[in-house]
C-alpha cells in the first residue's frame, strides 16, 4: 500500500464549488504549509523549485489527513463522512500521491543518505505540529467543513490545481526564500 495511501486511511458535498473549496484549502495551506527549511534543522542543502514543490505537496497531504483524523477522534460522529471524503480524494489521486510519494522521497534521500524515509516523514509532522495544534482547537461544524472541502476536492479530480497553485500558492514565496535553490 503506498505511503500516502496508508497514511491516509489510517486517519481512520455536494453544493460546494471548487472556488470556494479552494479558498478553504488556501487557509489551510497557510497554516500546513511550512516544509523544509523552516521545519527542519537540515543539512545546508538546495531544492529545485520542482523538489520544493514536491516537498511542500507532500507536507500539505499530509496535513490534510491528519487534520481529518483529529476530527474524528474529537467527533466521532463525522468518521463516515471524513472515510468517504478520505476514499474519494484517494480514489481521485491514487496515482498522482504515489508518484509524489517517490518524487519527495527522492529529495529527501538526496539531501539525507540513507535516512531520507525517516527524515521525510519527521519533515511532514514537524511542519504540520502547530497547524494541527490549531485543528485540536476545531469546533464540530469546522471539522464538518473541513471534511467537505476534502470530499469536494476529491471530486473535483483536479491534480493540477492541487499540485500547480491553488493552495500551495500560499506559502510558495516564503518557502522559495527560505530554502536555497539549486544551480
Amino acid at each position: 500500500m503506498r505511503r500516502s495511501a496508508a497514511r491516509i486511511a489510517r486517519q481512520g458535498a455536494a453544493g460546494m464549488t471548487l472556488k470556494h473549496t479552494i479558498r478553504i484549502l488556501i487557509v489551510l495551506a497557510a497554516a500546513l504549509g511550512t516544509a523544509s527549511a523552516s521545519a527542519q534543522k537540515a543539512p545546508v542543502a538546495c531544492m529545485s523549485d520542482p523538489e520544493l514543490r514536491d516537498v511542500l505537496l507532500n507536507v500539505y497531504t499530509f496535513g490534510l489527513a491528519q487534520s481529518a483524523g483529529i476530527c474524528v477522534r474529537r467527533y466521532p460522529q463525522l468518521k463516515p463522512n471524513a472515510n468517504t471524503a478520505i476514499a474519494a480524494f484517494e480514489k481521485s489521486y491514487g496515482k498522482e500521491l504515489d508518484a509524489l510519494d517517490k518524487r519527495a522521497l527522492a529529495v529527501f534521500e538526496r539531501i539525507y543518505p540513507g535516512r531520507g524515509s525517516l527524515m521525510r516523514d519527521k519533515n511532514d509532522r514537524s511542519a504540520n505540529d502547530d497547524a494541527l495544534r490549531s485543528v485540536e482547537g476545531y469546533s464540530r461544524e469546522q471539522c464538518a467543513a473541513a471534511i467537505t472541502s476534502l470530499n469536494a476536492l476529491a471530486t473535483a479530480e483536479d491534480w493540477k490545481t492541487i499540485a500547480e497553485g491553488g493552495p500551495l500558492g500560499a506559502v510558495w514565496e516564503s518557502e522559495r526564500a527560505a530554502v536555497p535553490k539549486c544551480k
